[in-house]
């Protein structure tokens, strides 16, 4: 078992909030070790997911939540979770951490 599949559950639930549908997707092995945390992840995933000139505000705009590699660790910090998406205030890529909700999501 290599330091990736400890520090990952493997799996991404996508919620499309449109549609009424939640789906269960594999975490790609490659983009685990690429973008190292949640926040390296989401980064990725915001790139991906968000289309270029998305209105913040519209439907086309996505809210990830993630967790970081430490968490459950004895790192300061480690336990909190991370909310991405492309924000309404300055219409750019922004992120925040906060709570002790990443527990339960991993």
């Amino acid at each position: 078992m290599s330091g990736v599949d400890k520090c990952f559950m493997g799996r991404i639930a996508i919620v499309d909030l449109t549609r009424g549908r939640v789906t269960v997707e594999t975490l790609e092995r490659e983009l685990a070790e690429d973008y190292i945390g949640g926040q390296g992840i989401a980064s990725r995933l915001a790139y991906d997911l968000i289309p270029e000139g998305a209105d913040p505000l519209g439907p086309e705009n996505v809210v990830i939540f993630s967790a970081g590699t430490f968490l459950n660790s004895m790192v300061p910090g480690a336990s909190k979770l991370l909310i991405s998406t492309k924000s309404p205030i300055n219409n750019r890529y922004a992120s925040s951490s906060s709570g002790i909700f990443a527990d339960q999501l991993k």
